[in-house]
């Protein structure tokens, strides 16, 4: 029986980890009509938000000159902002738009805009527990689950120490 249970549990807590992440899925598409090479990412931040932290930010791919290049990824965090940029990291494009399978054209002149934005791997990253604070509630489930397991091979433990220690008293 509590086998069933178990399997149970981890049906629930498996089947709420799909359904979390199918809802913050970004997909669009860059076409660059440019002689260059562009970068595109996604980002959990509000497109007018400043540069945030290294978790904020999805692996950057190169949109290569002249082609069409088709995004998608998926995320805990709902992911709201689409980013194209210069090889040396300056803004093109910045929008909203992501998870509506939306198509952004870049064509001569590109314009870059401000400075250019650090690589992923140069931004501070959060504090271990930010993301626990404030995920989603499959966090919490897993934690308490966790912390049951641990709580329940403890007292497995200690009754298995006691009736050790017990027996050989005994004899």
């Amino acid at each position: 029986m509590p086998s069933r249970i178990a399997l149970f549990a981890l049906i629930v807590v498996a089947t709420s980890m799909f359904v979390s992440s199918c809802d913050n899925f970004v997909e669009y598409t860059v076409v660059n009509d440019t002689d260059q090479d562009l970068l595109t990412w996604a980002s959990t931040r509000d497109c007018g938000a400043g540069v945030g932290k290294k978790e904020d930010y999805t692996e950057t791919e190169v949109v290569p000159r002249r082609s069409t290049y088709h995004y998608g990824h998926s995320n805990f965090e709902p992911l709201q902002c689409a980013h194209v940029a210069t090889i040396d990291r300056r803004l093109v494009l910045s929008d909203d738009r992501t998870n509506h399978g939306a198509t952004f054209t870049i064509t001569e002149p590109v314009s870059p805009q401000g400075d250019p934005i650090p690589e992923r791997n140069q931004l501070p990253g959060r504090k271990p527990w930010h993301g626990f604070r404030n995920g989603p509630p499959i966090y919490w489930a897993l934690t308490a689950l966790l912390a049951a397991g641990v709580l329940w091979a403890l007292f497995l433990s200690a009754r298995a120490l006691f009736r050790l220690r017990w027996r050989q008293r005994e004899v």
